[in-house]
């Protein structure tokens, strides 16, 4: 059985994620403009999800005891999509022309075209269709949406469960989506426990150290670690069967690393894996 957790401890998640994004923007000038433009998307999702929390229609959705599993189906997506306008209203200020203009799009939408494209974004599907209605590219509206959601999706996502099966996960036990990041942390039962951080709903859940988590490869001949020389607890792990690749943050180095921050944080990485050859197993929430 492996453990499942989320990796945030202390208050608010998205609170824990804005701290981490204020050190690194010092500390990283390169990073600044990207951490800014995340931090303004830290300040909406907050309040998106303290006004989720509250509602009664959490109960359905969240997971049955014997399958650790989100019934996202039942989201009530008519509900959400009236705030999800709102949410791109306010959002849309903060970032680019690009995202400025789909907020703007997303903003003035019907609300059936907002509710296919929540539920395109929950099952990852490819909202061409609505893009081609918006006049929109897709991938700013992917942005919005996937925003959107996993601060939603984060209230409803246990605090700690157990996944039953030997076989490694390659994906969410929770809700389905791949992994962000990997993490490695000592633990009072194990030591250098390896987790991967879903993309959607920030839950995590043990995988092996010698596996791809994006093709399950554990030929160790085909699986690379690249270390970073400047910063002791970021790495970079390539498999050569699926050429993917997924950053790895080092808890026992750093412990005030927040991983999916320190992810975003190290865009260098991510041109430079490009640069090789390398696709991300899952882009973060910025596109990198």
């Amino acid at each position: 059985m492996a453990a499942v957790g989320r990796l945030s401890t202390l208050g608010s998640p998205f609170g824990e994620r804005d701290r981490r994004a204020s050190e690194l923007s010092k500390e990283l000038p390169h990073a600044t403009e990207i951490l800014g433009l995340y931090r303004a998307v830290l300040a909406e999702q907050a309040r998106l999800y303290e006004w989720a929390r509250t509602f009664s229609w959490r109960d359905p959705v969240s997971r049955r005891e014997e399958e650790a599993t989100l019934s996202l189906k039942q989201l009530p997506m008519r509900k959400l999509e009236r705030r999800f306008g709102d949410f791109c209203e306010s959002l849309r200020r903060c970032g680019t022309d690009l995202l400025a203009t789909a907020g703007l799009a997303l903003s003035r939408a019907t609300s059936v075209e907002r509710t296919e494209l929540l539920q395109l974004t929950v099952t990852r599907e490819s909202p061409h269709v609505v893009a081609k209605s918006l006049g929109c590219e897709i991938a700013p509206l992917a942005f919005y949406s996937r925003a959107f959601l996993q601060a939603v999706i984060e209230t409803l996502a246990p605090a700690e469960a157990a996944v039953v099966g030997a076989a490694p996960r390659l994906s969410c036990p929770y809700c389905g989506w791949p992994p962000q990041v990997a993490i490695l942390r000592d633990e009072p039962d194990v030591k250098s426990r390896r987790l991967l951080q879903c993309a959607l709903c920030s839950a995590s859940w043990s995988f092996p150290r010698l596996a791809c988590p994006g093709c399950g490869e554990i030929d160790s001949g085909k699986l690379l670690c690249h270390e970073v020389q400047t910063r002791a607890h970021l790495r970079v792990e390539e498999c050569q069967t699926c050429l993917g690749y997924l950053k790895t943050i080092d808890l026992r180095q750093t412990g005030l690393a927040v991983p999916v921050v320190d992810d975003i944080a190290s865009i260098e990485l991510d041109i430079w894996a490009t640069e090789r050859g390398l696709s991300k197993i899952c882009l973060n929430l910025l596109g990198h």
